[in-house]
């Protein structure tokens, strides 16, 4: 099983706070970890943010950006591509989405249909997992 984790969800396996059980139950339970390349600079975003409104201290900022750097190697990443941008574009419209969310999704989509393998749809935003499960994926 694949397990697709926008950033929210991303994130949640490095600082604890309300979902973090989930997200981890979803990363051990999976075969392979997908994100989008995209994930990396949002989490290192959130992460620095923390860092600033002083949620970290240094050190703790230092490691998880380690530990993140660490596991990034180990997750199937889906790149952006134009056919992904053009795809998230069609989203935002049909499903209200973000930026960021709609690229998440499409990314997710492609994923699906390129592996044709069950793909959960892991997103801490409720907006984004209705627009998944409205897409056809099992979205939590």
């Amino acid at each position: 099983m694949i397990s697709y984790l926008d950033t929210s969800i991303a994130v949640k396996l490095y600082v604890l706070e309300q979902g973090t059980p989930e997200a981890r139950a979803a990363v051990a339970g999976s075969s392979v970890v997908a994100t989008s390349r995209i994930a990396y600079a949002e989490a290192m975003a959130v992460f620095a943010r923390k860092l600033r409104e002083r949620e970290f201290t240094s050190k703790i900022y230092e490691q998880v950006r380690r530990d993140f750097r660490r596991d990034w190697d180990s997750y199937f990443i889906v790149e952006v591509s134009q056919q992904t941008v053009e795809l998230a574009g069609e989203l935002a419209k049909r499903r209200r989405l973000r930026g960021f969310d709609a690229i998440h999704l499409a990314s997710a989509l492609q994923l699906q249909r390129r592996t044709n393998t069950r793909l959960d749809f892991f997103s801490a935003g409720r907006n984004l997992q209705r627009a998944a499960r409205s897409e056809g994926l099992e979205a939590m």
